[in-house]
């Protein structure tokens, strides 16, 4: 057996029973289109098999490298900060050097 799987859903789980829906939802699908590359044990096809009728799985021999993603948050002005604090500390070190000589 390949090592994985790739389950993509292809038909909307909004006329299904609630716990179609929830496999659904369990195998990491949300919208139409979207995809998954699973291990390919028997946990999760026996998720397949329950919700055939929506997703389509086709074994895969690795797994994709994960897109590179943007940060969700960025800081302007930190390296500025740190830069800042280190010259501001540097004098001081310098001050207490003679001041011990």
């Amino acid at each position: 057996m390949p090592e994985k799987l790739k389950v993509t859903l292809t038909r909307s789980p909004i006329s299904c029973k609630w716990d179609q829906k929830r496999t659904v939802r369990a195998l990491g699908l949300g919208k139409v289109g979207s995809s998954r590359v699973l291990p390919d044990n028997p946990a999760i096809r026996g998720m397949v098999r329950k919700v055939h009728h929506l997703v389509t799985a086709e074994p895969v021999a690795e797994a994709p490298a994960p897109k590179q993603r943007r940060p969700s948050v960025i800081v302007i002005g930190r390296a500025e900060q740190q830069e800042q604090a280190t010259s501001m500390a540097q004098p001081e070190e310098a001050e207490t050097e003679k001041e011990a000589e």
